[in-house]
């Protein structure tokens, strides 16, 4: 028995032998095998059979983001940098005045009502309420906080603290406000001073808000601190632009007890004259001696780039979480944004992320063709004039509604009186009053019996004579003259038409009026669209 398959003749045996493969794994068969790498380095395979060897490797050698064995120094340093972190809050608005006091003083020692003593004995006045002290648990520093700035001058000029009978020398200044930012610009100091360096900081850089600034030791470069929470990307200094980075700074460290946490300047141990390369006494030697870290015993300076308790302290960098964009309502009628006269630039739309492009977002945009731009610009003028066309015709349209609806009122308002003295003209003519002839008047004739003689209202004349019945509209009461009255035809049916008229009236003008508004406001409509289509165009 034979069976064609894909036009190949194969016989019985071979459709029924158990060597067949999936086309699925034959594709992955057909590839060629993975061969082993080289092994670069002589205990490669240590590394493979042991996972824990490379993180030794990376303890050892300083590499790797989270080395999981330490020195004992880098671990004492890491436990010190913690618990410097561990502070309680000062009061958010107040001026902090940091105070280093030296001459073997241990803060930690001393009870905190007694520094609050030592402090208002030294200054000579009546600390204000809202004054509070916190000491540092690690740098043997304290802070004082207060909101009054009188207060905060007079603690600057703090030189010296009497505790115990002894007085021990101290040093104050005026701490940055808790949202500062430190930058740092490389090769930029020459041999100016202090308040020129500041002062030529300030002046040339008036974008960013300046605090302080200052030559760091003996190097040159610049440490400025900005009231920002960014540090700008450029500086510019003495008519040269300088990249400035933000400032790393390593973990405090002493030279003279060889601890990390405090600096020498506020040692409480005595002197001990080692040597501050690397912590053994002896005398100045050429060459000089290998430095021994202190933060962790490496052959290095004290927090030098290659030390690995450098960056204990910095923080972690949290990730942004992308905001959800929200749909923007597209604006109708009044609240329709005013256009530019200009192409629209991409600042305009966004916020900017950075301090220092903020400047260039507001100058530049994108770069575009000129006959572009030529023709996004005339396109965008025509349909502003033609939008503040609109919006004067509209502006006008309400205006004239307004007027009418105060006319209709108005209207509405002489229509009730007219209503008023028709009911009361009515009840006078019901019953008319029958005037009574003096003396004087000699009658010619015997006149008829007006007060016997009935006239239907329908039949009294308006016009027949001066001496009628007159409307008073300012009092709505009838007036009466002296001689004889003679009734007239009443004019019920002409009066009562008026308020229907002035209605009819009313209600015409109210839907004239209506529609044109609609009209205009259809206009508007129509050009908003049009303004919206030539931006998404353009």
């Amino acid at each position: 028995m034979e069976v064609t398959v894909e036009g190949h003749t194969i016989s019985a045996e071979e459709l029924q032998a158990g060597n067949w493969t999936p086309v699925l794994y034959k594709a992955y068969a057909s590839r060629p095998a993975c061969s082993q790498k080289p092994l670069s380095q002589p205990n490669a395979t240590v590394k493979e059979t042991n996972p824990n060897a490379m993180r030794v490797e990376a303890a050892a050698t300083g590499r790797g983001k989270t080395p999981t064995h330490l020195p004992p120094a880098t671990k004492e340093t890491r436990i010190i940098v913690k618990r410097s972190k561990q502070l309680p809050p000062l009061p958010p608005n107040a001026i902090r005045v940091v105070v280093r006091p030296r001459g073997q003083l241990r803060l930690l020692d001393v009870p905190t009502p007694r520094l609050m003593k030592a402090v208002q004995a030294a200054l000579q006045t009546t600390l204000p309420d809202d004054f509070c002290l916190r000491i540092h648990p690690t740098n043997n520093t304290f802070t004082a906080a207060t909101t009054h700035s009188a207060a905060a001058e007079l603690l600057k000029t703090l030189t010296s603290l009497t505790i115990g009978g002894h007085a021990y020398p101290c040093m104050a200044y005026v701490a940055p406000p808790p949202g500062a930012t430190r930058g740092v610009i490389s090769n930029a100091f020459d041999d100016e001073t202090p308040t020129q360096l500041y002062e030529d900081l300030v002046k040339r850089n008036p974008e960013y808000s300046i605090l302080a600034a200052r030559r760091m030791g003996k190097t040159h470069s610049i440490l400025i601190t900005f009231d920002a929470n960014e540090v700008p990307h450029s500086i510019k200094y003495m008519g040269a632009i300088h990249r400035c980075t933000p400032y790393r700074g390593s973990p405090d460290a002493c030279t003279n007890c060889r601890l990390p946490g405090h600096r020498h300047d506020v040692c409480p141990s005595p002197k001990t004259n080692l040597c501050p390369r690397c912590g053994s006494q002896h005398s100045p030697q050429e060459p000089p001696c290998t430095p021994k870290c202190i933060l962790c015993e490496g052959p290095h300076l004290t927090g030098t780039g290659s030390c690995k308790g450098r960056n204990l302290h910095q923080p972690r960098k949290t990730t942004k979480q992308p905001q959800t964009q929200r749909q923007e309502p597209v604006p109708h009628g009044d609240n329709f944004p005013q256009l530019s006269a200009g192409p629209t630039q991409p600042s305009q739309l966004s916020q900017p992320k950075q301090a220092w492009t903020e400047p260039l977002k507001q100058d530049w945009g994108p770069p575009r063709s000129p006959c572009k731009n030529a023709l996004s610009s005339t396109v965008t003028s025509s349909l502003q004039d033609a939008l503040a066309k609109s919006r004067e015709e509209a502006a006008a349209a309400k205006a004239e509604a307004q007027a009418a609806r105060a006319e209709a009122a108005a209207l509405r308002e002489h229509i009730a009186k007219l209503e008023t003295q028709i009911s009361t003209l009515a009840t006078s003519h019901a019953t008319p009053p029958t005037p009574t002839p003096t003396t004087s008047q000699t009658p010619a004739h015997n006149p008829p019996n007006t007060s016997s003689m009935s006239f239907p209202p329908s039949h009294v004349n308006a016009t027949s004579c001066s001496d009628s019945l007159e409307l008073d509209i300012d009092t709505a009461f009838p007036r009466h003259t002296n001689q004889d009255i003679t009734p007239r035809p009443s004019t019920h049916s002409s009066l009562a038409d008026i308020p229907t008229m002035l209605e009819s009236f009313t209600a015409r003008f109210e839907a004239k009026l209506q529609e044109g508004i609609t009209s205009i406001n259809q206009e508007c409509t129509t050009l908003q669209d049009a303004v919206i289509r030539e931006s998404h165009a353009f």
